[in-house]
């Protein structure tokens, strides 16, 4: 997962360039060849996940090949992203086990975001509004 905060990039996967505006997270898929440009105009603020897809669950694999490229940066991702980074800068090695668990559930949480996105899509914008805000209250 690559989490662009700001600026943006351009990533080509197999030759093919795809946009990726700041806010916004992208999964890339093992198994492919990517290049990398970032914004020439303004600084990009961008974090890494990386996450070996050895030991995922099965389900959770199953489940990426449908996925899109690119998904809103959430909060929740943000944090979890900041809590890895903390641990390394704490002492915990990348290689960790819970750099690796978290890694792992930043890959569940995108495959639960982009249900999530695909759900309140297929809402009314009305309903939406409704809901926000009753959560606020």
């Amino acid at each position: 997962l690559v989490l662009v905060i700001t600026g943006s990039m351009t990533v080509s996967i197999d030759g093919r360039p795809y946009a990726v505006p700041a806010g916004h997270t992208a999964l890339l898929k093992p198994n492919h060849h990517e290049a990398f440009q970032f914004d020439t105009h303004r600084n990009t603020l961008h974090l890494w996940i990386n996450v070996s897809p050895d030991g995922l669950p099965p389900s959770l694999l199953d489940g990426f090949n449908a996925l899109p490229l690119a998904l809103p940066l959430s909060d929740e991702m943000n944090r979890l992203a900041e809590l890895m980074l903390a641990l390394q800068r704490s002492g915990s090695a990348p290689e960790a086990d819970v750099i690796r668990t978290l890694g792992w559930a930043a890959m569940q949480l995108f495959l639960e975001e982009h249900r999530r996105i695909s759900a309140n899509v297929r809402k009314h914008p009305s309903v939406l509004v409704t809901k926000d805000e009753i959560r606020i209250r």
